[in-house]
Protein backbone atom coordinates (compact mmCIF):
# COMPACT_ATOMS: atom_id res chain seq x y z
CA UNK A 1 0.00 0.00 0.00
CA UNK A 2 2.78 2.43 0.90
CA UNK A 3 4.44 1.95 -2.49
CA UNK A 4 1.24 3.01 -4.24
CA UNK A 5 0.37 5.95 -1.99
CA UNK A 6 3.72 7.53 -1.09
CA UNK A 7 6.06 9.55 -3.30
CA UNK A 8 9.09 7.48 -4.38
CA UNK A 9 11.57 9.39 -2.22
CA UNK A 10 9.40 9.07 0.88
CA UNK A 11 8.82 5.34 0.25
CA UNK A 12 12.56 4.68 -0.14
CA UNK A 13 13.27 6.59 3.07
CA UNK A 14 10.63 4.47 4.85
CA UNK A 15 12.23 1.22 3.59
CA UNK A 16 15.68 2.41 4.60
CA UNK A 17 14.52 3.44 8.06
CA UNK A 18 12.14 0.59 8.93
CA UNK A 19 13.86 -2.34 7.25
CA UNK A 20 17.53 -1.34 7.39
CA UNK A 21 17.69 -1.18 3.61
CA UNK A 22 20.27 0.81 1.69
CA UNK A 23 18.25 1.97 -1.29
CA UNK A 24 18.73 5.11 -3.33
CA UNK A 25 16.26 7.19 -5.30
CA UNK A 26 17.17 7.42 -8.97
CA UNK A 27 17.64 10.90 -10.32
CA UNK A 28 16.00 11.66 -13.64
CA UNK A 29 17.95 13.19 -16.48
CA UNK A 30 15.95 16.13 -17.86
CA UNK A 31 16.92 17.92 -21.04
CA UNK A 32 14.78 20.46 -22.81
CA UNK A 33 16.20 21.28 -26.26
CA UNK A 34 15.61 18.61 -28.87
CA UNK A 35 19.14 18.98 -30.24
CA UNK A 36 20.60 18.15 -26.83
CA UNK A 37 18.34 15.11 -26.55
CA UNK A 38 19.39 13.99 -30.05
CA UNK A 39 23.08 14.28 -29.11
CA UNK A 40 22.50 12.42 -25.86
CA UNK A 41 20.65 9.61 -27.64
CA UNK A 42 23.41 9.41 -30.28
CA UNK A 43 26.04 9.10 -27.53
CA UNK A 44 24.04 6.33 -25.86
CA UNK A 45 23.70 4.49 -29.17
CA UNK A 46 27.45 4.80 -29.80
CA UNK A 47 28.27 3.45 -26.34
CA UNK A 48 25.89 0.53 -26.86
CA UNK A 49 27.56 -0.37 -30.17
CA UNK A 50 31.23 0.43 -29.47
CA UNK A 51 31.36 -0.78 -25.85
CA UNK A 52 28.69 -3.45 -26.32
CA UNK A 53 26.53 -2.06 -23.51
CA UNK A 54 23.33 -4.06 -23.21
CA UNK A 55 21.26 -1.44 -21.36
CA UNK A 56 20.81 2.32 -21.47
CA UNK A 57 22.00 2.52 -17.87
CA UNK A 58 25.23 0.75 -18.76
CA UNK A 59 25.72 3.05 -21.75
CA UNK A 60 25.20 6.17 -19.63
CA UNK A 61 27.66 4.84 -17.06
CA UNK A 62 30.17 4.13 -19.83
CA UNK A 63 29.81 7.69 -21.17
CA UNK A 64 30.31 9.13 -17.68
CA UNK A 65 33.38 7.00 -17.01
CA UNK A 66 34.87 7.96 -20.38
CA UNK A 67 34.41 11.64 -19.60
CA UNK A 68 35.74 11.33 -16.05
CA UNK A 69 38.77 9.32 -17.19
CA UNK A 70 39.66 11.58 -20.13
CA UNK A 71 43.24 12.87 -19.75
CA UNK A 72 43.34 16.21 -18.00
CA UNK A 73 39.63 16.45 -17.19
CA UNK A 74 40.00 15.86 -13.45
CA UNK A 75 42.77 18.48 -13.13
CA UNK A 76 40.84 20.98 -15.25
CA UNK A 77 37.72 20.35 -13.16
CA UNK A 78 39.58 20.96 -9.90
CA UNK A 79 41.21 24.14 -11.26
CA UNK A 80 37.93 25.53 -12.60
CA UNK A 81 36.15 24.65 -9.38
CA UNK A 82 38.80 26.61 -7.50
CA UNK A 83 38.16 29.60 -9.77
CA UNK A 84 41.33 29.26 -11.83
CA UNK A 85 41.36 29.76 -15.59
CA UNK A 86 43.89 28.71 -18.17
CA UNK A 87 46.30 31.29 -19.59
CA UNK A 88 44.72 33.06 -22.55
CA UNK A 89 41.27 31.68 -21.75
CA UNK A 90 38.42 34.11 -22.18
CA UNK A 91 35.88 34.32 -19.40
CA UNK A 92 32.28 35.41 -19.68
Amino acid sequence: DAAKNMPEKQFVEKLNREFSQHLDVNKSVVMAPETVCDQFEAAIEMAMVIDECTTRAAAIECIAVSYLDAPGNQLLYERRKAGEHLEGEQTA
